[in-house]
Order: structure tokens, then C-alpha cells, then sequence
């Protein structure tokens, strides 16, 4: 058992410590956010006011003790970190219970004196440490901000067993199903779900009963920094309980490789898209894609549908005023300003996608799927380039959906903004996508291992400083490493040829460093 630990904590350790750091650097920008922009009690109390309106509810959340940092914190980016800490939760179990037996890894440790039961158990108190520790570093950078150690407390234990919620609900899906993607996705549905029910009891006070059901309702029942109600954690630790109950009573009843779900007779073979690498590589993240899709158009239509009424509420706001004099802009450019704003979160988001769309390449060469191509009349470089070419139709793709669903949204709102303006603000981030995706190819060939680390860490480290260097006054040489910073307000301001140009060169020169070091290293190298 303890050298079981000791490899799924090896296996592990890096994306905790990334998580972590993640979880940190979010916190703090959602902390700072606060203090620069709502500076006194006035402003904090038309955002309170502005936090009520029905579309405002449904993405975030009923406003609880929004005056104050932590309150803020909560209500603004606590549902984001859950999703973050979730997501890496899914992955992770998957990977650990389902992935582990895919490649054939898991039998080494069942060759010895160690059970099935064991090796899941273990799996998941190793996920479980990770997001204690993510529900750590939550408390230890909210606490002397907010300066309410129950309240931070609260609120760093409902993020942590919201991401044990849900390794609870994948471990049983890695159970049920027999391939590891298919664990991930059903695992993901749950968080989907979550969501969703979520949006539908804030919808209305007469549905608030909903959140209930929700994963993500809980922590509005839980109301750190307001209320407090520690008692709701109690459903966090049943509803864990019950989904792990069913994981271990499942797990003892199948095989090692083998699902509880199976097909009756002989299945079909399915030919479709099987007859070119790059046919294969589309069948293979298709059902990824479109689920980052709905998730990347669902946040855009809602982020759309609140252009008008933030214009409204900030327009009276002399804060904001000067705010807008230093981007250049002024009040009838507020709507406007909104969506080139919120066009910057969705690129982060897409840029996200883009690390992981080159990290299932790396999944197909540590699976060794990809040596059964290449040593057909198949190069490396018409490999690796077929998949570069799906990662970026499938930004492309991403990109104009995001700016139509924003432009549903202002529409339905009747904000004055056009399609034309929604997707030039969303298309103006295509060349920081670029530069993300290309770090994530050059990590491909350099470092395998760092394939999706490294670029998901810089994501999150670039967007930090576009945000808090200028307001921390660091040099300019330090905010300028940022892509996010380089990015002009579009459809505010024209597009940023030169800059674009230079980040279109960056990302060009780290696919070709990628693609020359994978070219020369050994396959499935570290």
C-alpha cells in the first residue's frame, strides 16, 4: 500500500503543486479586483444591487456579503475555483482508477500483495490530498484579507470536498465504463449538471429549493463570510460518502480492465473516420471539443446578457469613469468596452483548451497508440502536423463561438452591439491562443512530461500580470512578458497588427522548436 501511495503521489505531485499555485494567483486577482474597484461603500453597495438582477444571479450566484472581500471573493470567483478544482479532480480519478488499467500500469501493483480495493482507495486519498491542499492555499491567502478566519475556513473546506464531490462521482463512473475518456466525460456531465441546477434555482427565489441538488448550490447554502452555515458541509460528506460507497461495491464486483456496463452480443466495428491519422486524431477529441464548446457558449451567452446591465450600473460609477479615461475610452463606449473585456476571460479559456488539445497528443504517445501509426509509412511530422491542424481549426472554431453566443446574448438583452463586434473581440485573441498552444508543442518535444503543466501554468501567470502589474506599478518589462498585455481593446480600438504579428512569430517559432526536438527524441521519451 505505501509504495502504491508513494506512485500515485509521484504521479500527481506536479499538478497539485500547479493547482495550488493556480488556486493562489486566482484568489489574490479576485482579492486585489475588489479593493481597486470598489473602494468605498457606495460603490460596493451598487454592486450588491447590480449582484441581484435575475442574469447576474444565474451565472454567479446570489450576492451574500459582497461588501466585504471575502464575501466578494465567494460570490465572484467561488464558483469558478470549484469548476477549476473539479475538472482537475475528474481527470485526475480518471486517470488514477480507469487510465491506469487502459495502459495495462495497473497490474503491476495487483501482482503483488495489494487488492483492487486497495489500489482504489488509495487513488482516491491521493485526489483527496490534492484538494485539500488547493482548499489550503484558499484559506491561507483569503484569511488576512477578509480577516475572518471562520469564514475562510468555510469557504476553503466547501472548495476542497466540492473537488472530492466530484473524484466521488468519476471513481464511480471509472467503474461503470471501460475507457478512461469516456469516465471523464461522464464525470464532467455531473459538473455540467451541477451547473446547470445551479442557474435554475437562482433563477427565482421560488426555485432557490434547487440548489439542493446542486454540488455548486451547496456553497450558496454554505455562506462563508456571511452566515456561515457550517452545518452544509455535513452534505458534502453524506453525498461523498454515498458515491464512494458505490465506487468500492462496484470495483469489487468486475475484473481488472473490464465495466460493470457492457454491450449485450457482438458490438459493430465503426469505420468512420478511421482512414487517415488526422481522421483518427478528429474522432478521437471530437466529443471533448463539443463539450468545451457548450461550456465556452453557455458562459458567453451569459456574459452577453449582462453587457447591458453592467454598462448600466458602471456608467454611474466615477471610479469606472476614470478607469475608462485611462484605457482611452469613454461612457458610450462602455458596452462595447464590456465585450472586448470579457472577450480577454473567454481567450484565457480558450487558450486552456489549446494546452490540452496538444496534451491529448502526448496522451496518445504515453498510451502507445501512436507508435501503432508511426511504424506504418507514416512520419512523425505528418503525425504531429495532423493534429496541429485539428488544434487549430478547433481554436477557430472555439473562437466564433464564443463571439456569436456573446452576441445572442447582448441581443436578447438588447444591448447596441453587433455580430461583427462579438466576434472581432473574441477573433483579437487568436494570436495570444497561438502563443500558448505553440509553448505547449515546444513542450512536447522538449519536455513531455510538461506538456500541458507548463502552458496551463503560464496561462494563468500571463493573465495575472495583464491585470495586477500595472496596479502594483511593476516594470514594464515584467507586465510586458504577458501576450494578454500586448492585446488592444477590440472592437473598442483597432486591431494590434505589429503585436499580433510578433505573438503569430512566437508561436510559429515554438511549434518549430516542438516539432524539430519530437523529430529527434525517442518516442513516449521524458
Amino acid at each position: 500500500m505505501a509504495a502504491v501511495l508513494r506512485l500515485f503521489t509521484r504521479l500527481t505531485r506536479r499538478g497539485i503543486v500547479l493547482l495550488a499555485v493556480g488556486v493562489v494567483v486566482y484568489v489574490l486577482v479576485e482579492a486585489i479586483s475588489f479593493v481597486q474597484t470598489y473602494p468605498d461603500e457606495a460603490s460596493r453597495m451598487r454592486l450588491s444591487e447590480f449582484g441581484d438582477q435575475p442574469a447576474v444571479r444565474m451565472l454567479q450566484g446570489i450576492p451574500h456579503a459582497v461588501e466585504t472581500v471575502g464575501g466578494f471573493v465567494v460570490w465572484d470567483g467561488g464558483w469558478f475555483l470549484q469548476a477549476i478544482i473539479g475538472v482537475w479532480a475528474i481527470l485526475t480519478t480518471s486517470r488514477l482508477l480507469r487510465g491506469e488499467e487502459d495502459s495495462g500500469r495497473a497490474e503491476f501493483p495487483l501482482a503483488g500483495p495489494v487488492s483492487g480495493l486497495q489500489v482504489t482507495a488509495t487513488a482516491l486519498l491521493t485526489v483527496a490530498a490534492g484538494c485539500l491542499v488547493s482548499g489550503l492555499a484558499v484559506f491561507v491567502t483569503i484569511v488576512v484579507p477578509s480577516d475572518d478566519v471562520l469564514g475562510a475556513a468555510l469557504f476553503a473546506l466547501g472548495v476542497a470536498a466540492f473537488g472530492i464531490v466530484m473524484a466521488s462521482a468519476t471513481a464511480v463512473a471509472s467503474q461503470l465504463v471501460g475507457v478512461r475518456r469516456q469516465a471523464a466525460a461522464i464525470g464532467a456531465a455531473f459538473l455540467g449538471v451541477a451547473f446547470v441546477l445551479r442557474m435554475i434555482a437562482n433563477s427565482s427565489d421560488g426555485r432557490s429549493w434547487v440548489s439542493w441538488l446542486s454540488a455548486f448550490g451547496w456553497m450558496d447554502r454554505l455562506r462563508p463570510f456571511g452566515d456561515n452555515n457550517a452545518g452544509v458541509l455535513v452534505v458534502y460528506l453524506v453525498v461523498a460518502a454515498v458515491l464512494l460507497s458505490g465506487a468500492f461495491v462496484l470495483r469489487a464486483r468486475r475484473d481488472l480492465g473490464a465495466a460493470v456496463l457492457v454491450r449485450a452480443g457482438d458490438v459493430r466495428s465503426r469505420p468512420l473516420l478511421l482512414q487517415s491519422s488526422i481522421r483518427f486524431g478528429w474522432r478521437l477529441t471530437w466529443g471533448t471539443l463539443v463539450a468545451w464548446g457548450v461550456g465556452i457558449a453557455v458562459y458567453s451567452f451569459f456574459i452577453g446578457s449582462l453587457v447591458k446591465a453592467m454598462g448600466q450600473v458602471l456608467a454611474d460609477d466615477p471610479a469606472y469613469e476614470q478607469y475608462l479615461d485611462l484605457l482611452g475610452m469613454t461612457k458610450e463606449d462602455i458596452s462595447l468596452g464590456m465585450v472586448a473585456v470579457m472577450a480577454v476571460i473567454t481567450g484565457l479559456m480558450i487558450s486552456l483548451y489549446a494546452a490540452w488539445r496538444i496534451g491529448a497528443v502526448r496522451n496518445e504517445e504515453d498510451a502507445e497508440r501512436a507508435e501503432h501509426l508511426l511504424t506504418r509509412p507514416l512520419t512523425r511530422g505528418r503525425w504531429l502536423g495532423g493534429h496541429l491542424v485539428l488544434a487549430v481549426v478547433s481554436v477557430v472554431l472555439l473562437v466564433l463561438l464564443a463571439g456569436s453566443a456573446t452576441w445572442v446574448g447582448t441581443a436578447v438583452t438588447g444591448a447596441q452591439v453587433s455580430l461583427l463586434d462579438t466576434i472581432d473581440a473574441s477573433a483579437n485573441l487568436l494570436p495570444v491562443i497561438l502563443v500558448f498552444g505553440g509553448l505547449a508543442v515546444a513542450m512536447f518535444g522538449l519536455a513531455p512530461r510538461l506538456t500541458i503543466g507548463v502552458p496551463v501554468g503560464a496561462v494563468v501567470v500571463a493573465y495575472v500580470l495583464s491585470f495586477v502589474g500595472p496596479a502594483l506599478n511593476l516594470p514594464g518589462w515584467v507586465v510586458g512578458i504577458s501576450p494578454f498585455y500586448h492585446v488592444a481593446l477590440v472592437p473598442v480600438n483597432s486591431f494590434a497588427l505589429t503585436q499580433g504579428l510578433v505573438m503569430l512569430a512566437i508561436a510559429v517559432l515554438a511549434t518549430a522548436v516542438g516539432w524539430v526536438a519530437f523529430n529527434r527524441r525517442d518516442v513516449v521519451g521524458a
